[in-house]
């Protein structure tokens, strides 16, 4: 074999072997971090808020329409003993702004018999929880509910909130709201 057959085989063997699978990677590398929250995966996204919640979540569909924001098609919360559904939505839109998190939902419906459980879930799981994990990187934090119609559903009767949102400034001594 020939020199110059020799040196073109090593190569295209480092380009192939090497500099191709290092690049890959590195752009792989490289489009996680620039697009922030736009990376976790349906499962990623269930597993985390169903251990956040205390609630069974479920999820049809995960899209990200731009960097920080993502939108959950086919969203439920379950309740995690007996399987029954809490509460489901058609879409939750989730922003991470520079103040905090924005969620937006849009046909939210409740099962009124389980107003406590989520109650209990907002103020044990998510405000405490929030307070306590997300303050480490600043001082304060603030959760904003976008306004938009909830309906709550006994049976075959449904009671509808209309343009229903809120607002939890959360601090490292207190948490404060407004609704």
């Amino acid at each position: 074999m020939k020199h110059h057959t020799r040196l073109l085989l090593c190569r295209l063997g480092f380009v192939l072997l090497c500099a191709l699978p290092t690049a890959v990677v590195i752009g792989w590398v490289v489009s996680r971090s620039v697009f922030g929250i736009g990376i976790a995966s349906k499962a990623e996204w269930q597993e985390t808020l169903t251990s956040r919640l205390g609630l069974v979540v479920e999820i049809g569909e995960v899209h990200y329409p731009q960097p920080g924001v993502a939108r959950l098609s086919g969203c439920k919360l379950l309740e995690p003993e007996t399987g029954q559904l809490v509460a489901e939505a058609s879409h939750v839109e989730i922003a991470d702004t520079a103040v905090g998190w924005q969620i937006a939902t849009e046909q939210l419906t409740i099962e009124q018999q389980y107003l406590r459980l989520i109650a209990h879930v907002l103020e044990e799981r998510v405000l405490r929880g929030v307070s306590a994990t997300s303050l480490k990187r600043s001082r304060s934090q603030q959760i904003q509910f976008i306004p938009r119609d909830i309906f709550l559903r006994q049976g075959q009767k449904v009671q509808s909130l209309a343009r229903f949102g809120g607002r939890v400034q959360l601090e490292e001594q207190q948490t404060s709201g407004e609704w």
